[in-house]
């Protein structure tokens, strides 16, 4: 967790993410990367990869600086169709 506390240090001071509090990104980082395993695990729809980028991305989305016209709008309700 370590690495990962320096990187979003770094980040911070280049401005790319907003101050915050590294230690607890990180580790929630670390958690949201097993959950979207795990959910994978189950669902197995697309590739690995693809579940931990939309995963870490809405985790990171409040924290990140100049991006948010890039983001996907959130949907409301029920999952459309029950698909992930």
């Amino acid at each position: 967790m370590t690495i990962t506390v320096e990187w979003l240090d770094d980040a911070v001071a280049s401005d790319e993410l907003k101050p915050c509090d590294t230690r607890d990104l990180a580790r929630l980082i670390q958690q949201v990367n097993g959950g979207a395993m795990l959910d994978w695990a189950v669902y197995r729809k697309g590739s690995l990869a693809a579940w931990l980028r939309r995963s870490l991305k809405g985790l990171l989305a409040p924290y990140r600086l100049g991006v948010e016209a890039d983001l996907p709008k959130a949907r409301t309700g029920r999952m459309q169709n029950n698909r992930r």
